[in-house]
């Protein structure tokens, strides 16, 4: 099992949690995980929501590295709790041109073990395998982002280190709630 422990609350998800094979983005088009998956080094990004400026920030070092990151194979996602057109706007806001799905009933992350006990989205970085099952994922509320695993994940060692000393720069532990 996966556990993400956290003062006063525990989520299990099941030994191996699967991404369903597809998800409608907030544009109303058809996100077809299993082929990213099978192609590419699929990265999921959970967010506490469009009003988080520490998500905001990280959603904007991200983007700046996209092409960098796209070149070493890696496809990324973003789900949050708020509405379709909250999310098109960060997505606006942040220069992150990736898809962004809205989850607000928390019905993929509940069954990833990705919702905090008081019914908040975790947010978190994952990776998956070709099956769609998730192999990896960090909480970002720990201090280490966890971009120092993602790095050996996607093998892509000097893009990936720029992010990481870049949000490590705006997401210093002591900055996040």
């Amino acid at each position: 099992m996966i556990a993400i422990a956290r003062a006063g609350w525990l989520t299990m998800a099941p030994a191996q949690p699967v991404l369903p094979s597809s998800l409608t983005d907030v544009d109303g088009q058809m996100l077809d995980l299993a082929g990213l998956a099978r192609d590419y080094q699929l990265v999921g990004v959970t967010i506490l929501g469009a009003w988080c400026e520490i998500c905001r920030t990280e959603l904007r070092q991200l983007a700046k590295l996209q092409k960098k990151l796209e070149a070493c194979k890696a496809r990324f996602f973003v789900m949050g709790p708020d509405s379709p057109q909250e999310l098109r706007q960060l997505r606006r806001a942040t220069g992150f041109q990736v898809p962004f799905v809205a989850d607000q009933e928390f019905e993929v992350v509940g069954k990833l073990g990705l919702v905090r006990g008081w019914g908040e989205m975790e947010p978190v970085i994952f990776m998956t395998n070709r099956q769609r099952q998730i192999t990896w994922f960090h909480s970002r509320y720990e201090g280490d982002l966890g971009y120092e695993r993602l790095k050996q994940r996607i093998k892509c060692n000097k893009m990936i280190a720029q992010a990481v000393d870049a949000l490590r720069r705006v997401s210093p532990k002591s900055a996040v709630r």
